[in-house]
């Protein structure tokens, strides 16, 4: 005669042999082998047993399943990374992949994901500062894990996130760095004659992050005098390659593999452009944005375009018809003109947390700052200092007249 089966969500207590009480929860079948699967949890009297039953049963009502082994954060967090490629920007997945391979593996890769602690989350982000990273690339980690850990909690892999408990860096909160003005007339001064310093003052006047200005396509950009405006809808970035062989291929740079690919999530309105570089969506929805061009930006775009060799094809700044300037190469075109200019190093964001401080000092009210700039929120745009187009045409003119008398030498 067969045994009946018990239903998911069944459960019983006993005593073991050796006086500990065993609470017994029934779950569902395996999907792939249909075999009946069953959780247990031990305490030391019938009470505590009894407790533990019911919470088994009240997770089980929750979430669907519970785990019968609880893989090592290192195994769950590989698997949490690959699924999330599907959905995060390239850039982003980076990002998380980067600080989980060197700061959380080391420190608790091999533990049981269900015996990570709130103490086990600060370790790793202490480790961070310890070993002289920022506070903002601890704070980072620490959300990371926040997502990861949220994720097992919802998929019943894990009954509490541990990372809730956990208290969180503080990053610091201060102006971040920008060139003084000082710096920035020495550094135009110095390249007055290079064609690519436009690309730098139009990031100057708009506050346009690189991948922005450099994604940016000639059709979005109009310098109608008095009507002027650029419009920021994608960014231009240069992927990875990916192993397509499921890491079959015997190669350790994926570069390398004869199946190699891009990771581009299938939602993401992406386009490639040339090899490795790629039209992408911009950082956020308030990342599009249209800007309005004063006078200032006119005359320095219109006099880019007059002393080119060859007109570009598609986009502003290319190094080649069609082709648009790799990212890399930006970069090193800007550690060039500092050095013409004889200036100390300055990332090339530092442009774009000058532009927060300009305005500023311009009077440009804060509403309007975060319209020009970008960010989701006024918070944001304070961090980075030290309505549409026709809304911005009486501050455009303000920083107009601001910056034409910090950089007479490009006065309309």
């Amino acid at each position: 005669m067969a045994t009946k089966r018990r239903d998911a969500g069944s459960g019983s207590i006993y005593q073991r042999a050796d006086g500990k009480w065993c609470a017994a929860l029934t779950l569902p079948s395996d999907p792939l082998t249909g075999k009946q699967r069953r959780k247990v949890r031990t305490g030391r009297t019938k009470s505590v047993a009894q407790r533990k039953l019911a919470e088994m049963r009240r997770e089980l009502d929750a979430a669907g399943d519970l785990a019968t082994q609880t893989p090592t954060v290192a195994t769950y967090l590989t698997d949490w990374l690959t699924l999330r490629r599907t959905t995060l920007k390239p850039s982003t997945w980076d990002g998380y992949r980067s600080k989980i391979e060197l700061h959380v593996l080391p420190v608790i890769g091999r533990r049981h994901l269900d015996k990570i602690t709130p103490l086990d989350i600060e370790r790793v982000t202490a480790g961070i500062i310890d070993s002289g990273g920022a506070a903002a690339s601890a704070l980072q980690t620490h959300r990371i894990l926040g997502r990861a850990f949220a994720d097992a909690e919802r998929k019943g892999l894990i009954r509490r996130n541990p990372v809730r408990a956990a208290d969180a860096p503080r990053a610091k909160t201060g102006r971040r760095d920008a060139m003084p003005p000082e710096h920035l007339v020495q550094l135009i001064t110095a390249n007055a004659d290079q064609p690519y310093l436009a690309r730098v003052i139009l990031a100057l006047l708009t506050s346009a992050r690189q991948g922005e200005i450099l994604g940016l396509e000639l059709y979005r950009l109009d310098l109608t005098p008095g009507a002027a405006w650029v419009s920021l809808t994608r960014e231009l970035a240069a992927l990875s390659y990916a192993h397509g062989c499921h890491n079959t291929c015997g190669r350790k740079r994926a570069a390398d593999c004869p199946a190699r690919r891009f990771h581009v999530p299938d939602h993401l309105d992406a386009e490639q452009v040339h090899g490795s570089l790629w039209l992408l969506p911009p950082k956020s929805v308030r990342s599009t944005r249209p800007i309005a061009l004063g006078a200032l930006a006119v005359q320095v775009m219109t006099r880019y375009f007059e002393v080119l060799d060859v007109p570009p094809a598609r986009f502003v700044f290319e190094t080649s018809p069609g082709v648009p300037v790799h990212p890399r190469r930006d970069y090193d075109m800007w550690c060039e003109m500092l050095e013409r200019a004889a200036l100390p190093h300055y990332p090339l964001y530092a442009l774009r947390h000058s532009t927060a401080t300009l305005m500023r000092a311009a009077g440009i009210a804060d509403r309007t700052r975060q319209e020009i700039m970008g960010h989701s929120s006024e918070d944001m745009t304070a961090h980075y200092t030290h309505r549409e187009v026709e809304d911005q045409l009486d501050a455009v003119a303000a920083y107009d007249q601001y910056m034409t008398t910090l950089l007479p030498n490009l006065q309309p």
